[in-house]
């Protein structure tokens, strides 16, 4: 089929016409509206229907009930078992307390990460 058989007659050759079905654009928009309105009305019947039907899954539950948070019932004696038992697994590992091994380090200045055995020299590459 050429292009000139799909033209309207009277519009220049090789162009579409410009005329616009208004009547299917109105009538497709209707029933886009339609098809949106009996969804939301489905849905409205749908959420009357069962409102009184499912159980609240929240009571509603007065402020004053609600029991004040239980996370720690003797903070300072929680805190005092975790540091001994902190102590009790770094006790024999450690060959100096914390806070010499710090120190030491610390007098090292610069160097204090430094290798404390100098690395060996290296060979040089064979030559063929």
């Amino acid at each position: 089929m050429s292009d000139r058989a799909a033209c309207e007659p009277g519009s220049p050759a090789g162009h579409e016409s410009a005329a616009v079905a208004t009547s299917l654009i109105v009538l497709i928009g209707a029933a886009l509206l339609g098809l949106v309105l009996v969804g939301l009305l489905l849905i409205a019947v749908a959420y009357r229907w069962r409102e009184g039907r499912l159980p609240s899954a929240n009571p509603a539950l007065p402020a004053t009930t609600f029991p004040e948070p239980r996370l720690q019932l003797r903070p300072f004696d929680d805190l005092a078992r975790l540091r001994r038992e902190e102590d009790a697994k770094l006790g024999p590992k450690a060959a100096i307390p914390i806070e010499r091994a710090m120190q030491a380090i610390a007098r090292r200045g610069q160097d204090a990460y430094a290798p404390l055995v100098p690395p060996q020299p290296r060979l040089p590459k064979a030559t063929p």
